[in-house]
């Protein structure tokens, strides 16, 4: 699911639950986007680009990690407004940094996924790489509106719920079967089936490497542009795709690019190849 952000639908610190809010427990960068949703900030963030993700990524500690992030915000909000967050923040307990990228995990039971996380976050990048700082976070599903994920294209910012760290559901919440294409080929049925959080992790990605989704975020003149050409392949396509990602033109790129990304460009789907040679998604 790929979000921009609206003040009156995200307020900046939002009340009105006993836990302090709808992001009471995110991430700091769930935090800091509710904080801070005044113009231009996505512009700001995207204009701090950060190098390649180093090999090397490091355990680091809660009180280093709030000295580092107490920094990063400062650069763009008022301190009031820094120590606002910081009152109502319940910090990750996993934090890991490879340069300037973050990963935490908010879920002490997810700590020991923490390797094949980071595995697969360094091999998106190095394939199909973002200029901007990665911050991602496993977040309990709460945080993200229920979502199996969320992503802010234009930044490195995105998340997956915990419970995508389930088995893959078999039945809907009213105990219904799931139904015919829920999900791509290689998620929930058939040979090729992967696990749900890497299936929505890579499905996030491809929000952030959507060229239409970010110049839409970022307010580029391209934006339309890329959109017309995104709503002509969704209406070519969509059927064909899962039921959520027939949903829009936005989510039909996460969906082809899950399919095509986690089959290492060898799916057969028609669909997914399509929007492989539409984007050059190229296996390099």
């Amino acid at each position: 699911m790929s979000r921009d952000w609206d003040e009156q639908e995200h307020p900046r610190h939002p009340r009105g639950s006993e836990r302090g809010g709808r992001f009471r427990m995110a991430a700091p960068t769930a935090s800091l986007i509710t904080a801070t949703t005044m113009g231009g900030w996505v512009a700001r963030v995207n204009a701090r680009l950060a190098g390649p993700v180093p090999p090397e990524w490091t355990p680091i500690s809660q009180e280093q990690y709030r000295a580092d992030l107490r920094a990063e915000l400062s650069r763009d909000m008022p301190v009031e407004v820094v120590d606002e967050i910081f009152a109502d923040y319940e910090w990750p307990a996993g934090i890991w940094q490879a340069g300037d990228h973050v990963v935490t995990i908010q879920t002490p039971e997810l700590l020991h996924m923490a390797g094949q996380i980071i595995a697969h976050l360094n091999e998106m990048q190095g394939r199909f790489p973002i200029a901007q700082a990665i911050r991602f976070s496993v977040v309990p599903e709460q945080n993200i509106g229920g979502d199996r994920g969320t992503s802010i294209p234009g930044t490195g910012v995105f998340y997956i719920a915990d419970d995508t760290f389930d088995e893959w559901p078999t039945h809907t919440d009213s105990g219904d079967p799931i139904p015919e294409g829920f999900s791509m080929p290689v998620g929930h049925s058939g040979p090729g089936q992967v696990e749900q959080w890497r299936y929505a992790m890579t499905h996030e990605w491809g929000h952030l490497i959507d060229p239409a989704a970010r110049d839409r975020n970022l307010g580029a003149p391209s934006y339309e542009g890329h959109q017309l050409v995104a709503q002509d392949m969704v209406e070519d396509w969509g059927e064909a795709l899962s039921r959520y990602g027939a949903s829009s033109a936005m989510e039909a790129v996460a969906e082809a690019f899950a399919e095509w990304f986690l089959t290492r460009g060898q799916t057969t789907h028609e669909a997914a190849q399509a929007y492989a040679a539409w984007l050059g998604w190229r296996w390099r």
